[in-house]
């Protein structure tokens, strides 16, 4: 026969019985409005000469693509006032072979 395991604590998901959580506290660099954040930048893709970086950045309602060089600058936007799209609904930006075409 099986003896019942003692508990000294109950914890419940859901109404089930379940041992106690570890802490979850997030780390130190971690803050909400980093998790939560709607402006996000997804979908990078290195040109193939190393040069550029294109990338889609979800500000608002908008989801742009951007270019930025590899050494550094500001990016610039490639499309104007592109609709929020989902990102995993999304494409990732190909660069053409010879980096010449995003």
């Amino acid at each position: 026969m099986h003896e019942a395991i003692p508990l000294t604590e109950k914890y419940e998901r859901q109404g089930w019985p379940s041992l106690a959580r570890p802490d979850l506290t997030a780390p130190p660099q971690w803050s909400l409005a980093l998790i939560t954040a709607v402006e996000r930048v997804r979908n990078h893709q290195l040109a193939p000469n190393g040069e550029q970086l294109t990338f889609i950045w979800d500000r608002g309602d908008l989801s742009d693509v951007y270019v930025l060089s590899a050494a550094g600058g500001w990016p610039r936007r490639v499309t104007v006032d592109r609709g929020l799209v989902a990102y995993w609904s999304d494409e990732v930006p190909q660069w053409s072979p010879d980096s010449a075409w995003l």
